[in-house]
């Protein structure tokens, strides 16, 4: 017979390393901003390191704004890295998830809705690397039709097992079985 093992809740980052003073609620803030920005440029950070960001940005700014702009600057370059392809686009500001959301969207309409595509996956990566600029010899996004394709026919998505791949596939074998069955005429 087994019992239940006994569990302690595990501490919250977000509440238990909350700051405290008078500037609790502005560093609350500036903390929800960094980690926005972080989060809205695919880049994986702790919350630890948001804190440890925002305590050192909160004791060189004054603003709100000018510590989130010094961190968005920050988060680009690391995106530009973790993202190459995109780079000219994030320099210009524009948040990698916006830049990858059509990706995202169809993975979504081929495989489910359930579907969270991870982009820093060698698989889900292949929707920023997986053409070839003819001139550069560099790796390029892949149109949105070549994704679609590899969402199809690459068997690690998982298109077969969907509902839409085993219709697909009981289609084809009923087509199959046709020409298979059906009397030629002499």
């Amino acid at each position: 017979m087994t019992t239940p093992k006994e569990t302690m809740p595990e501490a919250t980052p977000a509440v238990d390393a909350m700051p405290e003073g008078e500037d609790a609620l502005h560093d609350f803030h500036v903390l929800g901003a960094l980690h926005k920005v972080a989060e809205d440029n695919h880049v994986p950070m702790d919350f630890q390191a948001i804190q440890d960001w925002g305590q050192n940005l909160s004791g060189r700014h004054t603003k709100h704004s000018e510590a989130v702009k010094e961190f968005s600057q920050y988060i680009q370059q690391m995106a530009s890295g973790l993202y190459p392809t995109l780079a000219p686009q994030i320099q210009q500001g524009i948040p990698v998830k916006a830049l990858l959301d059509p990706y995202r969207m169809l993975a979504k309409q081929t495989l489910g809705q359930e579907v969270e595509p991870n982009f820093t996956d060698p698989n889900w990566n292949k929707a920023l690397t997986g053409n070839i600029d003819e001139k550069t010899g560099r790796p390029t996004p892949m149109s949105l039709e070549h994704w679609r394709q590899e969402l199809l026919t690459n068997p690690e998505f998982g298109f077969h097992k969907t509902e839409k791949g085993q219709a697909q596939q009981d289609a084809v074998l009923g087509e199959l079985h046709n020409l298979l069955h059906t009397p030629r005429k002499a």
